[in-house]
């Protein structure tokens, strides 16, 4: 395969493997977060994005580890306002998918998607919560095009979050909140 001339050498070449998630959802390099290329990907018969998207990866994650998949958007940032439910893929039941705004007194929680805004490379971008630590004060996420590099372990990359007046904040620029799956108490993989 030739290379895409916006590729520079701190960066993956397409399709490469960045990591995999500690259930085994493996992130690919889209090469740099302006790079398209419109090539429809699937995981299990569902249509997850376009390949190597940060909207597939989170789609393959939530489809592959809660089973459950959302709507599609033109782009990332159309999370926010535009995806109010997800469908579990086993039954067709649908759970709210509620917005935690960036400084809200919810907590980010495992599974939850960070949002980003538009402003963020004209198209915003979208992560998953992996971990969090509340006494710590981390969130780790999961992502595709970001960075685009290799993760250290089972994470792309980590963020400083910090209460003050009984309101969380994750300190990320361009980060609108998180959306969390109400009423799903359980895995439901498929």
């Amino acid at each position: 395969m030739s290379q895409d001339k916006s590729w520079t050498p701190d960066q993956t070449p397409y399709g490469e493997m960045l990591g995999a998630t500690a259930g085994n959802v493996i992130a690919y390099s889209n090469c740099n977060a302006h790079y398209l290329r419109f090539e429809p990907h699937y995981n299990n018969g569902f249509y997850t994005g376009i390949e190597w998207q940060c909207v597939e990866f989170t789609r393959r994650w939530l489809l592959s580890q809660r089973g459950v998949i959302y709507g599609e958007v033109d782009f990332a940032s159309d999370i926010w306002h535009q995806i109010n439910r997800v469908i579990r893929v086993a039954d067709g039941k649908t759970f709210q998918f509620q917005s935690h705004p960036n400084g809200s007194t919810h907590p980010p929680q495992v599974s939850d998607l960070l949002i980003y805004d538009k402003s963020l490379f004209n198209t915003g971008h979208v992560a998953v919560v992996t971990n969090v630590d509340l006494e710590v004060g981390l969130v780790r996420v999961a992502e595709q095009n970001f960075f685009n590099q290799k993760w250290r372990g089972d994470y792309a990359r980590e963020i400083k979050l910090f209460k003050k007046q009984d309101r969380y904040w994750l300190w990320d620029v361009y980060l609108l909140g998180w959306k969390e799956i109400n009423g799903m108490v359980q895995k439901h993989p498929i």
